[in-house]
């Protein structure tokens, strides 16, 4: 071969090399962020820790009829902590929206409901003002959810804000604070108590996940964040609300 050909061969596989290094640099970079994605909205998602989870299989066969399955979607700079953060959050922001409340005043979801907004369910009015009236709040609302047939486990959610104004949650009842609970008008002055399981394995409600948590590179260095999941409610009678809470 002259001594022209091999150089020119030499200079490709050269730009080859190069280019390769900067794909795997580009794929271990992907992996690290997807560790730390996951992680992060793991740590931070309240609606899934509440929901039994029911994971599609790719011919959804098993999907409930005549529901809609949104696309959550972010990107962010691929290697930039603060970007994935970012990223990461407003996914979870957007999720668990969705699942605790659903469509609500100043937040369109395509006619989706969660367990705040969804039709039927039952709802109590708080006695005055928590922590002073918090227990007996909740003492109304799961003997409500009993009248409706449904037992325990109940699960108890609260605004993020209540926990300002009580150091501890005085309750024997499981329970997690959002700050994205609220009325279907807006409010953050309600809680939740919720019963997810008739009988084992049979659910009142649950996520339906049509895709969970995906990381892709994108050709400009950016990263999709994106999933597709969604709320059903089979029974609204397993779920109180209480409502008009005050905090001290």
């Amino acid at each position: 071969m002259p001594f022209k050909d091999k150089l020119k061969q030499l200079l490709y596989m050269r730009k080859y090399q190069a280019k390769r290094r900067v794909e795997l640099k580009k794929q271990e970079q992907l992996q690290e962020d997807t560790v730390r994605v996951i992680k992060l909205m793991r740590d931070n998602l309240v609606g899934r820790k509440c929901m039994p989870a029911l994971l599609l299989q790719q011919d959804a066969k098993d999907a409930p009829q005549g529901i809609i399955l949104p696309i959550i979607h972010k990107t962010f700079e691929l290697g930039n902590l603060e970007s994935l953060v970012k990223a990461a959050l407003a996914v979870v922001e957007e999720e668990d929206k969705l699942l605790l409340v659903g469509e609500h005043k100043g937040w369109p979801a395509l006619g989706i409901h969660g367990l705040a907004s969804i039709p039927r369910h039952s709802v109590v009015k708080s006695q005055g003002r928590w922590p002073t009236n918090m227990m007996s709040d909740v003492q109304n609302a799961t003997e409500t959810l009993q009248d409706n047939k449904h037992f325990p486990p109940y699960i108890l959610i609260v605004n993020t804000l209540a926990l300002l104004s009580i150091p501890a949650i005085p309750c024997s009842i499981q329970f997690y604070d959002s700050p994205y609970l609220c009325t279907i008008e807006g409010q953050k002055n309600n809680a939740l108590v919720v019963a997810p399981e008739v009988v084992p394995s049979i659910n009142n409600f649950e996520v339906v996940i049509g895709c969970d948590v995906q990381v892709s590179l994108r050709p400009d260095n950016k990263a999709n964040l994106w999933e597709a999941l969604t709320p059903v409610i089979h029974k609204p009678s397993s779920i109180c609300e209480i409502t008009n809470i005050k905090y001290s």
